[in-house]
């Protein structure tokens, strides 16, 4: 998968990117989800940190600007990767999935019907309208 397709899937848009030399490229980003995009920069320093050959190195901030149309402060977010920036850039989409893909993943569901369909069979799946009254034959009035 493309970095940008990566991004994208974070809801965070490449705005320009620029290849400042052959060892270091720059990242403009406009984000629209901090939240993930704030666990997507921790997992990535953090990946960095943890490197043992240190190709590469990354710098992320965020850069001021005034919108000349509304007079306001907006931002953007500079990722500027050191050394091996294809490298870096590939370590950063993995990241992008990595941090998506976490979560609770429903990976089976009960089946309706039964498995057993002799009559007063309670083994195996049933209905939604006959768990009713299945729980209930198990409870005795006034206890």
């Amino acid at each position: 998968m493309r970095l940008d397709q990566a991004l994208g899937r974070c809801s965070t848009e490449i705005v320009t990117q620029k290849q400042d030399s052959a060892g270091s490229a720059t990242l403009m980003l406009r984000v629209k989800d901090p939240a993930v995009w704030a666990e997507v920069v921790r997992e990535y320093l953090i990946t960095q940190d943890s490197l043992a050959d240190k190709k590469w190195s990354v710098d992320i901030s965020r850069v001021y600007f005034l919108d000349t149309t509304s007079k306001s402060v907006r931002y953007l977010w500079r990722v500027v990767m050191k050394g091996a920036p294809k490298d870096a850039a590939e370590v950063l989409g993995q990241t992008v999935i990595r941090v998506l893909s976490q979560g609770v993943e429903v990976t089976s569901q009960p089946l309706v019907g039964r498995v057993d369909t002799a009559p007063g069979s309670t083994k195996g799946a049933h209905s939604i309208g006959a768990a009713s009254g299945l729980v209930a034959q198990h409870f005795k009035v006034g206890t």
